[in-house]
């Protein structure tokens, strides 16, 4: 019997980068930049956050170095010119525009 291993699925944490880096416009972050957009609900973050975040960050972000302005030298990352992560700003930029550009058909028999 064969078996066919599925798709390489992206994980909470590196979707919500994904939509960080999106979100930023082309704008380099950092992991405390990072942080906010994939644990929103919490106060403080844990060392297990940043490591999680540290490690699904090379998914779609390249390393610049380190930022020698700030405090604690954080680690800056760029978006990568990742197909999937531009088409995804395309797909969301398609679907939306038009909603918000269109009147609804139904408008005119509500009044």
């Amino acid at each position: 019997m064969v078996e066919i291993a599925g798709k390489p699925k992206l994980g909470r944490v590196q979707r919500q980068i994904r939509g960080a880096f999106i979100a930023a416009g082309g704008r380099p972050l950092t992991i405390g930049d990072l942080l906010p957009h994939c644990f929103p609900a919490a106060a403080s973050y844990a060392r297990w956050m940043r490591w999680s975040v540290y490690r699904a960050a090379p998914k779609f972000a390249e390393s610049l170095g380190r930022a020698e302005s700030r405090q604690g030298r954080p680690i800056v990352s760029a978006p990568n010119a990742e197909p999937a992560l531009f088409n995804l700003a395309f797909e969301i930029s398609v679907t939306v525009a038009p909603c918000v550009a269109q009147p609804s058909v139904n408008s005119d028999v509500m009044r």
